[in-house]
């Protein structure tokens, strides 16, 4: 009965940048792959990437048409502090994720895959010659699809569909919930917004998170909120999590006449303590699905794009027969991620559910002693210890400033009457 169904080497269910990489990679090996989304088109839940560095692009050969916007500053925002880094040339830049999906797609039926959209995964069960037999939905004709593979790749997101059967327990997660605006604005509004990423932190603008507005192209701009599940040490918000975006558009973009072109949201569930099961059998899990994102700084798709270059490599490695198994999967992901994950956590909790509005204008102001490139190294390198070289004589010229006032305070005659 199941030799009447299509069968492949690996079937990628989710057609993410994680998922497309993957699928791309393992055609251009030379695997018969198989790319499946629910998503019926390509814009749907258009979301942006966030900033990356422009190493991005040359890493995973990219072309121009995915990038939304280039940017050669960053500004952050706080209650009472506002700085920007600038740069003589480009950093980085926004990807359009629609853009990318699509191009992913492409190069993948370009190398021999396929791919079908509108294909929503219901379950699997592995067959006594090992291979996979996958149930999907086509949301189109209200049918069922099934299709066989050898290996199957859980590109799924946070959801984690296919590496954790229903009835499975899964391990404690950290959650983070976000909403991001595409609005319309007049070319004048939209320059002030132009070649920068915009951040904004503390209990005005958002407390327990981060919000931001990032340029895209011409005459556009992403406006977002995400915000973190988990008790804060000094308050608890009051407010729904779109007032906090209608407060930069009133506050920051200032155009009442904005056209709202799209809204999206979404959940984030990380594992804190890194126990996302990575391999099942002959099943990966790649991109969020093994929590591969920056928590401090919320960048996911360039670490996604490298969990499923490594997913590849593996795959084809097993499938020719030169690995027994898909464990070195894991092991490469946990040397790759794990410190570096295990610290961005402790960092990001501590600013967005620990530290006073105070605090955070603080840090922002001892930021200021950082240069554009000691930023960069920091936020997508996580060269943590140039943060504390260059703030160091920055401390210390600080705490002796407040030494040298109090004692000068302290020789002063009182006053006398």
């Amino acid at each position: 009965m199941t030799a009447a169904y299509e069968t492949f080497d690996v079937v990628v269910v989710g057609a993410g940048p994680a998922g497309g990489q993957c699928a791309r990679r393992l055609a251009q090996a030379g695997r018969t792959v198989l790319l499946v989304d629910q998503l019926k088109t390509w814009t749907d839940h258009d979301f942006s990437s966030g900033g990356t560095p422009l190493e991005t692009l040359d890493r995973f050969q990219l072309p121009d048409r995915v990038i939304g916007s280039r940017w050669s500053q960053l500004r952050v925002v706080t209650t009472r502090e506002d700085h920007t880094w600038k740069s003589a040339r480009s950093l980085g830049c926004v990807l359009d994720f629609a853009a990318l999906r699509q191009f992913l797609a492409e190069e993948t039926t370009t190398h021999g895959g396929s791919v079908r959209l509108g294909w929503q995964y219901r379950d699997r069960q592995q067959l006594t010659d090992g291979r996979w037999q996958i149930r999907f939905r086509d949301r189109l004709t209200s049918s069922d699809r099934w299709v066989t593979s050898r290996a199957v790749v859980d590109a799924t997101g946070s959801a984690r569909k296919v590496i954790y059967t229903a009835a499975e327990p899964r391990p404690d997660y950290l959650r983070g919930v976000g909403i991001e605006y595409l609005i319309e604005v007049p070319e004048t509004v939209y320059q002030r917004f132009a070649d920068a990423l915009h951040f904004y932190l503390g209990h005005h603008w958002l407390p327990k998170g981060y919000s931001w507005i990032f340029p895209m192209q011409s005459g556009r701009l992403k406006v977002g909120a995400c915000w973190f599940h988990g008790d804060h040490r000094f308050l608890k918000p009051d407010q729904p999590l779109r007032h906090y975006i209608d407060l930069l558009l009133t506050e920051q973009v200032q155009c009442p006449d904005y056209r709202l072109v799209d809204v999206h949201g979404a959940a984030i569930d990380y594992s804190g303590d890194r126990c996302d099961r990575h391999v099942q059998a002959s099943i990966l899990a790649i991109g969020d699905a093994v929590s591969a994102i920056n928590f401090l700084g919320g960048e996911g798709i360039r670490h996604g794009l490298e969990s499923a270059d490594r997913a590849a490599q593996v795959l084809d490695a097993w499938l020719q027969g030169t690995v027994p198994d898909l464990s070195s999967y894991e092991q490469q992901i946990r040397r790759r991620f794990d410190r570096l994950w295990t610290l961005s956590l402790r960092l990001g909790m501590k600013k967005y559910l620990q530290d006073s509005d105070a605090k955070i204008d603080r840090i922002v102001r001892w930021c200021c002693a950082l240069s554009t490139d000691d930023l960069m190294a920091i936020l997508f390198d996580y060269r943590f210890q140039r943060l504390g070289r260059r703030l160091g004589r920055f401390f210390w010229l600080s705490v002796m400033t407040r030494l040298r006032l109090r004692w000068q305070r302290w020789r002063r005659p009182s006053h006398v009457a």
